[in-house]
């Protein structure tokens, strides 16, 4: 049911708060989103690591997963091996607390869109788990009570509201290579066409 583009409703339910917010001098004091607003994410971006790490790890994992598309298609993959002679004192890779751990520290700055189609920035004040980093494009969330400084959303647990499924699916399509793509742009490689 969620599962399209707030731009194309009519009419736009656009928050004059949002908008009178990002108007605003730069310096002024604070602004908050007080009205409950909806937007979509349209872009996700981690800022803890560099576009070169990111490229790297990307490249890594779709050489890794030779049928990578296929999860996007909610296909199963198939095992075949397992190592079974791994270290008991490291962290299992695999495990809810190492995955965790590695997202605690992670600031997002995340691209949303309002219904007017108005680009709005976010980052995460605090950790958000691991939520941010496997939310989809496209996912609507509910801003509430959201602080903006300098023209940028500053997301907690209290002040949004992740709706669940309610991503676009042609949004995520070769969504990996795309974000290569883009890697390869800002640090002046070639592009694949």
């Amino acid at each position: 049911m969620l599962k399209f583009d707030i731009t194309k409703v009519k009419p736009p339910n656009v928050s004059p708060n949002i908008e009178n917010a990002l108007n605003s001098s730069i310096n002024s004091d604070a602004s908050v989103v007080s009205n409950p607003t909806m937007v979509q994410i349209i872009d996700i971006h981690d800022v803890t690591v560099s576009n070169q790490s990111q490229r790297n790890i990307l490249i890594n994992s779709m050489d890794e997963n030779q049928g990578f598309a296929d999860q996007h298609r909610n296909r199963r993959q198939v095992i075949k091996s397992i190592e079974t002679d791994s270290p008991t004192d490291s962290p299992d890779q695999d495990s809810n607390e190492f995955k965790s751990s590695i997202y605690e520290n992670k600031v997002f700055k995340l691209t949303f869109q309002d219904s007017s189609k108005k680009l709005i920035y976010g980052i995460n004040l605090e950790p958000i788990s691991n939520s941010i980093k496997d939310m989809k494009l496209g996912t609507k969330l509910i801003l509430k009570n959201t602080p903006i400084r300098h023209g940028c959303l500053l997301l907690s647990k209290d002040t949004m509201i992740v709706l669940p499924n309610s991503h676009i699916d042609e949004w995520n399509y070769n969504r990996d290579q795309l974000k290569l793509d883009y890697l390869n742009q800002r640090l002046g490689l070639p592009v694949d066409k």
